[in-house]
């Protein structure tokens, strides 16, 4: 079966913080991570359609979990402009030492087919990718 993919471009309305611990302001991570993506996006179906019923947030999440799922999502990962970085796999970890401090890669780093398509609107709107 052939998957489509497509990158989505947040643009935050305000100020936020991305940690691991609640009241810990000093640290904060560079990208949010799949689960608390998971968790908003979850909280936002179910403002929008309610709990029970047909399309409300308990049919929601048995889809996700019974067969497949109608749909998957990954971390948020930085951009700039038109270019998209990914995390450095962990089985291919750079050997230099002066490197090692380096988490994310351009997409052109990448397998060719790993396309995720030019950005649109400066940051705004739905992307494309295929692989």
């Amino acid at each position: 079966m052939k998957h489509e993919y497509a990158a989505c471009i947040l643009k935050p309305r305000g100020p936020f913080h991305v940690g691991d611990r609640e009241g810990m302001r000093e640290w904060s991570d560079v990208f949010i991570h799949s689960d608390t993506l998971f968790s908003a996006l979850c909280h936002s179906y179910l403002l929008l359609h309610g709990r029970d019923g047909k399309t409300g947030l308990d049919a929601f999440l048995t889809a996700m979990q019974d067969g497949e799922p109608p749909l998957r999502i990954s971390s948020v990962f930085p951009f700039w402009k038109e270019t998209f970085y990914f995390p450095i796999p962990h089985n291919q970890q750079p050997p230099n030492k002066d490197t090692r401090r380096v988490r994310f890669l351009p997409q052109a780093a990448f397998d060719p087919r790993f396309e995720v398509g030019a950005a649109a609107d400066a940051g705004h709107g739905r992307h494309p990718a295929s692989r």
